[in-house]
Formats: structure tokens, C-alpha cells, sequence
């Protein structure tokens, strides 16, 4: 197979789309990054032309799950020391970070 735009190939923008009923874009979740769980399901019948197995996508945001989240968005820290000093830099990041789960039968 080759990649097909909307079938197996799909921007960030898109994902989030989908996973948020288009509420959110890239443009939101820029200051606090975002992550998303794609589920890939592949079920297909493989008495048939494997070229007809194609399969099922879906997006969620899983980063602002509930009451309990210790922040939303998707962050870490990077620390950069000088050599030979006592001085670090600390920065916090922020991205996207995408979960996969593939099934099928």
C-alpha cells in the first residue's frame, strides 16, 4: 500500500480534529502540547485481496482526562549545565505526544 491523505496519512491538526469533534486545532495547543491515543483496528477477511483491508482510525485526547490531572497538555524539563559551573538551565517543553494501539481479527 501507499499512503493516501485521509486514510493513513493525517496532520496533527487533523487528528485533533477528530479526536475533539473539531474544538481544538494546533494553534490551541501550542503553550500546553497535547496527547492523543490513535486506535488502529484492523479488522479484515483475508479470503479476500489484502489491497481491500483497510483499516479503521480513531483519535482521542487523553491528556485532560478527568478531575485528577496533574496538568493538561503534555510538558517535560530539559536541564542543560555549563561546564566546569555550578549554572544550569531549566527549560520546560511542550509537544504532542501520540499513543498507538493497533487491534484487529
Amino acid at each position: 500500500g501507499r499512503l493516501t491523505f485521509g486514510k493513513n496519512l493525517f496532520s496533527i491538526d487533523d487528528m485533533l480534529g477528530d479526536a475533539t469533534n473539531d474544538e481544538v486545532n494546533v494553534s490551541q495547543i501550542a503553550t500546553k502540547g497535547a496527547i492523543l491515543l490513535v486506535d488502529i483496528d484492523w479488522t479484515c477477511n483475508f479470503d479476500y485481496d489484502l489491497d481491500d483491508c483497510i483499516p479503521d482510525f480513531t483519535f482521542e485526547r487523553i491528556d485532560n482526562d478527568g478531575d485528577g490531572i496533574v496538568s493538561e497538555g503534555f510538558n517535560f524539563r530539559s536541564v542543560v549545565y555549563e561546564n566546569n559551573s555550578t549554572i544550569r538551565e531549566l527549560k520546560k517543553l511542550y509537544g504532542v505526544r501520540i499513543t498507538f494501539t493497533s487491534s484487529g481479527r
